[in-house]
């Protein structure tokens, strides 16, 4: 997406984005770190740096886990609200940290939009139905 799109979108949901606060608990728009390695710590930092875009339109407490393997690389997942909404694998060969961090940013920042607006579009309630997994 261009950045000129990318402003256009976030200056349309700001409006929006004032709502979604009564939703989140307490302290809004916390990251945090529990990686453990160097690609952990490189993936976490990218990831903090691309979501901070979309931090003021939809406010969220993320986790970022991270479980090193020799053999497999580190496994990274991304959760909200004890629910896991992105997971990556990266090897010590992998050199797109960055890329794959802003892809799960924009990725949590989609599902984070559209669960609001499926609760927004419901009232204020989720249905079992709408519930993103």
């Amino acid at each position: 997406m261009s950045h000129l799109c990318r402003l256009i979108l976030l200056f349309c949901s700001l409006a929006v984005g004032q709502a979604f606060g009564a939703f989140d608990d307490g302290l809004d728009g916390l990251i945090v770190n529990q990686t453990m390695t160097r690609f952990g710590q490189d993936f976490y930092s990218q990831f903090v740096k691309h979501w901070n875009e979309y931090q003021m339109v939809v406010p969220a407490n993320l986790v970022v886990h991270e479980r090193p393997s020799a053999r497999w690389g580190s496994q990274i997942w991304i959760e909200y609200r004890q629910r896991m909404l992105e997971y990556h694998r990266i090897g010590a060969s992998t050199r797109a940290i960055d890329e794959i961090a802003q892809r799960a940013a924009t990725n949590i920042f989609n599902l984070l939009l559209q669960e609001r607006s499926s609760t927004i579009g419901n009232g204020g309630e989720l249905e079992q139905d709408d519930h993103i997994y």
